[in-house]
């Protein structure tokens, strides 16, 4: 990125007392100041969510330009009828559900939701609003309403969101062996990201420690999905899923915004790039970059 622009990977945030301050929204966003709506290739419909505070926006997949163009309307059930929901911020890891979302072409009302801040304007639908306690009783972003399908925590929203457009291919074939790799990584990424932490918060590593939890620690952790890796263009298979989507970010985040994997990475770098490059990542990132100047983030 270009330092010189502002958008540096840095710019947006620093250690105090060891611990990393977040950063703005704009971590992957595109340096650019130019908004979606002036863009023919991505247009929003926008109304107000309450008169005097944040906006909601409907995102409609036919008005982006893709090479592979479908409908955006995949309802699979009764249960499906209503757009998808999608409760975020751009500071949240809502991001990588955005960029989901894309991917599979969704059409989808957006509903900005602010962390709680004495700061924020009485009325604004925050994280402790009891509204959006309603829907997420752990006061957590992301969230995404379905008809009456409420869904949390980012990973299960994102491999359900994949699973209703099956034309994507995002999952392997239910009882296929690709699919108990799909699980298998699945859950490892939640390991690898509890052994990132560990080293971000510089919790001290011991053999005693590395015996009692599931992930062990980081360099087991880091090297085994490195070798995984190292001669492979997907996570699984030999085709894009939605692993690929999710490690990408993950390794966006802990390369750019938290910085304790190696920048330069030859393995898992250039297979972070690979689909940060796709059309899908470009307009989630812009769209949320507009979500980020609505909301002042």
């Amino acid at each position: 990125m270009n330092s010189q622009s502002g958008c540096s990977p840095h710019a947006h945030g620093k250690r105090v007392n060891g611990d990393f301050v977040r950063r703005g929204a704009h971590l992957f966003a595109p340096c650019t100041r130019k908004t979606v709506a002036h863009d023919p290739a991505c247009s929003l419909r926008r109304h107000s969510l309450r008169p005097d505070t944040l906006l909601t926006e409907t995102v409609s997949g036919a008005a982006y330009s893709s090479p592979h163009p479908v409908s955006r309307n995949h309802h699979r059930s009764a249960a499906m009828s209503a757009p998808y929901t999608f409760y975020t911020n751009p500071q949240s890891r809502g991001k990588w559900i955005r960029w989901v979302l894309e991917e599979c072409g969704a059409t989808y009302d957006v509903v900005p939701v602010a962390y709680a801040d004495p700061q924020v304007p009485a009325g604004t639908l925050t994280t402790r609003s009891a509204e959006f306690l309603a829907i997420n009783p752990m006061g957590k972003l992301p969230a995404l309403k379905a008809g009456d399908t409420v869904l949390t925590e980012t990973l299960a929203i994102g491999v359900w969101l994949a699973e209703q457009f099956p034309e994507k291919h995002l999952t392997p074939a239910a009882g296929s062996p690709e699919r108990g790799e799909f699980y298998r990584w699945m859950c490892f990424s939640l390991h690898l990201e509890y052994a990132i932490f560990d080293r971000v918060a510089e919790v001290p590593s011991s053999e005693a420690r590395r015996k009692g939890i599931g992930y062990g620690d980081f360099d087991t952790a880091f090297n085994t999905l490195r070798a995984h890796l190292k001669d492979r263009e997907y996570m699984v298979g030999n085709q894009l899923t939605i692993l690929d989507l999710y490690y990408a970010m993950l390794l966006a985040r802990f390369t750019k915004f938290q910085p304790v994997l190696p920048a330069d990475d030859p393995v898992l770098v250039p297979y972070m790039e690979r689909f940060m490059a796709l059309p899908s990542f470009a307009r989630a990132m812009q769209l949320d970059e507009v979500l980020a100047q609505q909301m002042g983030a």
